[in-house]
C-alpha cells in the first residue's frame, strides 16, 4: 500500500496516499467571565468546490432559513492578498444572542471557512481577532 504522512497537532500518522482532507478544527476558550468564545475552521479541498463569492451567497442564504432572529451587520474590515468574504451576524441561540464572524477564503488549493462566535458584548474582540487571523494565515505545504 503506497501511504504518505499525514501531520496532526499532536502526532503524525500513515494514510493511504491520495486522502482527501476534510478536518474540523474547533477550538474554544473561556473569558474571564466566564463567557465562551470560539473558533472553527472548515477547509475544502474538492476539485469541485464553489468559488467563495458562491459559497458566501449560499452560506447567507441558508442563515436567513435557519438562525433565529438573524441580524445581518457591517463586517470588520481586513487585509487578506487572496480572495475573500466576510459575513458579521447575530441571531438567538436558545436563550442567548450570539455574535459571529464568519471568514471565505479561497486559497489555491482548497477553501478555507472560518467562524468566530461569542457574545455580542465580546464584538470588539471578536473583529480584532478576525484581523489577527487574516495577517497570521499561512498554508504550510505538508498538510
Amino acid at each position: 500500500m503506497n501511504t504518505t504522512t499525514y501531520y496532526m497537532d499532536d502526532i503524525e500518522v500513515a494514510v493511504p496516499a491520495g486522502y482527501r482532507d476534510t478536518t474540523v478544527h474547533s477550538l474554544e476558550w473561556q473569558t474571564e467571565d466566564g463567557s465562551r468564545v470560539a473558533l472553527v475552521v472548515q477547509r475544502d479541498q474538492n476539485p469541485a468546490r464553489p468559488p467563495v463569492d458562491q459559497l458566501f451567497a449560499i452560506a447567507m442564504a441558508e442563515y436567513g432559513k435557519r438562525l433565529p432572529m438573524l441580524q445581518v451587520e457591517e463586517p470588520p474590515a481586513v487585509d487578506l492578498p487572496v480572495p475573500h468574504r466576510l459575513a458579521a451576524i447575530r441571531w438567538k441561540k436558545d436563550q442567548d444572542v450570539v455574535y459571529q464572524v464568519q471568514l471565505f477564503v479561497q486559497l489555491a488549493d482548497r477553501n478555507l471557512i472560518a467562524t468566530f462566535s461569542a457574545r455580542p458584548s465580546y464584538r470588539e474582540h471578536i473583529d480584532e481577532w478576525v484581523g489577527e487571523f487574516c495577517r497570521s494565515l499561512m498554508v504550510r505545504s505538508s498538510s
